[in-house]
């Protein structure tokens, strides 16, 4: 006979009660179940009804009996008397917890009890076994079951082993469930990152762009100063050519008859004292240095027709350097020449670019009274670097990307000081002494080269001297 010993004690106020209750088999079912109820109904303690537990036990009173001291604990019970039954209930609903008996007619505990884990991972099983089968429990112990309860066994004892079953589950799925939510947190942490980080991004994109655009309006307030300096400049050059037209208009013929006299007086006046002859030397050239400023006005203020050609620079500079070569002996002045051999073509008026490089170099030559060396080049090469009047705005005289050729002419004088360096354009503006410049040759170059729609450019060398680069469309 198949004996199951019930030892209850509860605890009511301060009452303890004792039940202890056989049961045989083979006795009536109704005397069996009236004691059976008789016991539950002093059981008061309760737990939540979402508690869902699986019994599988061969044993029709194990079975009602758990079941009935269980639900009136609240849980929610499902019974099986047979293995592949209560794998099937297993499959129809998740289960918290398993009493599961290891000897059982269609599978073997240790069978059943992997089949469960498989098909529920979280859910806390407990075998129920005979001290015979006590050595294959504890192996399934370290395994997959939670814990073993020998026959005859105490419900004290087993409720409180499906407690403790039941806290390990809640335990471990509240730890699932914080690991998940660490897990979510640290995503959620990472996305925030990600976005702090492409904000910062964008935000020093931005602070590149507000950079970008902070230098270029500096540049393009300096380019406006440049222009209204440039219009106020092409205004006086302008004042100072209708001046000037009208002053040497005026003052040529008188110099003309000026001139005529002393040149009369020097051949038909007969006198033995030379101080007389010394003087009309120096009012000759006196009135021949007038004259040449008046020239010098009247080639400023002359009207602006140009006569342009295709020619070719390095020949127009080859003439120039003909034309100062007497100069450029006088004061013991050496030349180098390198100019390229690829040079594209230009339109100009070859007349005035001689007068212009005929200027420059006389001007370099005169700034080395003591010798050295006078250096000429000639090359192309493509714009990349907006400036003065180099970019892509409409007003712009050249555009970046642009092929241009350029001239050079440096020398190893004494240089220009630096606080005078924006007035060498200037009318009447000269860095020689009294007598040796009218302050017209540099302001006449830059007309012409305007006129020609290119760019000049003088500036000192790091090396010592001069350098002057000028530049023209191709």
């Amino acid at each position: 006979m198949v004996q199951i010993l019930l030892n209850y004690q509860v605890i009511t106020g301060e009452e303890q009660i004792t039940l202890s209750a056989y049961a045989l088999r083979q006795r009536k079912r109704s005397k069996v179940d009236k004691h059976r109820r008789k016991i539950c109904n002093q059981l008061t303690r309760s737990v939540s009804p979402n508690t869902h537990v699986l019994v599988i036990d061969d044993d029709g009173g194990t079975r009602e009996t758990l079941s009935d001291v269980l639900r009136l604990r609240g849980y929610a019970i499902e019974t099986a008397g047979l293995g592949q039954e209560g794998l099937k209930k297993l499959s129809t609903r998740p289960f918290d917890a398993a009493i599961v008996d290891i000897k059982l007619p269609d599978i073997s505990g240790a069978d059943l009890l992997r089949l469960i884990k498989e098909a529920s991972p979280e859910i806390e099983v407990i075998l129920i076994t005979a001290f015979a089968s006590l050595n294959s429990a504890i192996q399934d112990i370290n395994g997959d079951a939670f814990a073993y309860i020998t026959r005859p066994f105490e419900m004290n004892h087993l409720l409180v082993t499906l407690d403790k079953a039941l806290e390990k589950r809640h335990l471990s799925m509240e730890s699932r469930r914080l690991s998940q939510t660490a897990q979510q947190d640290l995503a959620e942490r990472r996305r925030i990152e990600e976005q702090l980080k492409q904000a910062n991004a964008e935000l020093a994109r931005r602070k590149r762009l507000f950079q970008t655009a902070l230098s270029d309006l500096g540049k393009s307030h300096e380019q406006l100063k440049a222009a209204q300096l440039q219009l106020i400049q092409a205004e006086k050059l302008e004042s100072v050519g209708r001046l000037a037209a009208g002053v040497a208009h005026e003052v040529k013929n008188p110099l003309a008859i000026i001139l005529q006299g002393i040149n009369y007086l020097s051949k038909h006046l007969a006198t033995d004292n030379g101080n007389i002859a010394l003087a009309l030397q120096d009012m000759d050239k006196a009135v021949k240095r007038a004259d040449s400023i008046v020239r010098g006005l009247l080639d400023f203020s002359a009207p602006s027709e140009l006569r342009l050609n295709t020619e070719e620079l390095n020949s127009v500079m080859e003439q120039s350097l003909l034309l100062v070569r007497h100069e450029m002996d006088k004061y013991h002045v050496n030349e180098v020449r390198e100019l390229s051999e690829h040079l594209l073509p230009v339109r100009l008026d070859r007349i005035k670019i001689e007068q212009v490089f005929v200027n420059i170099f006389l001007n370099a030559i005169q700034a080395m009274p003591e010798g050295g060396t006078l250096a000429v080049k000639t090359y192309t090469k493509q714009l990349t670097v907006a400036g003065h009047n180099l970019g892509s705005r409409k007003a712009d005289h050249f555009r970046i990307g642009e092929t241009v050729v350029m001239a050079e002419v440096e020398d190893t004088g004494t240089g220009i000081p630096g606080d005078q360096l924006s007035e060498v354009f200037d009318p009447f503006f000269t860095t020689k002494s009294t007598g040796k410049g009218t302050g017209l040759g540099l302001t006449v170059t830059k007309k012409i080269i305007d006129l020609h729609g290119g760019l000049i450019n003088i500036g000192n060398r790091k090396e010592g001297g001069v350098r002057v680069t000028i530049m023209f469309k191709a």
